[in-house]
């Protein structure tokens, strides 16, 4: 089973790319904080950083509406790439591969929009006309 999931915040805000076959990738770096002891038994933080790879309309989205420091969840699966470095020697990293993505930050306070005053009507009187055949005495 190869299954990820994870909580973190952006570390920068995504790139979208798009290659020449006209599909959209977009790659993002999350920091995933643990809490461990340490020496002395206390607790601390400790940080890994994640690469996730993100395609097509959900790489747009994720563009679109996060940004350096939002919360996010990820869910997806592990992939390693492979490649020789420019010393020619042989290189690996394990990525996400983004299979669902959650927005796990609060939405940004629009800015209060002050309510319109809109005026009612002027009121006008009733126009009653009398005719003098209708009027009993």
């Amino acid at each position: 089973m190869n299954n990820v999931q994870l909580i973190g915040n952006l570390t920068r805000d995504i790139e979208l790319r798009t290659l020449s076959t006209g599909a959209k990738v977009a790659r993002f770096y999350i920091a995933v904080n643990r809490k461990r002891k340490n020496a002395n038994r206390q607790y601390e933080d400790e940080t890994c950083f994640i690469e996730v790879e993100t395609w097509g309309r959900t790489a747009e989205v994720a563009s679109e509406y996060l940004k350096k420091g939002s919360k996010v969840g990820v869910s997806g699966y592990l992939k390693q790439e492979s490649w020789k470095d420019s010393n020619g020697n042989n290189r690996t990293k394990h990525i996400v591969v983004l299979e669902k993505l959650d927005f796990l930050s609060a939405k940004e306070n629009p800015q209060p929009q002050t309510p319109q005053y809109i005026p009612p009507p002027p009121m006008q009187e009733p126009t009653i006309e009398f005719v003098d055949d209708d009027i009993p005495f």
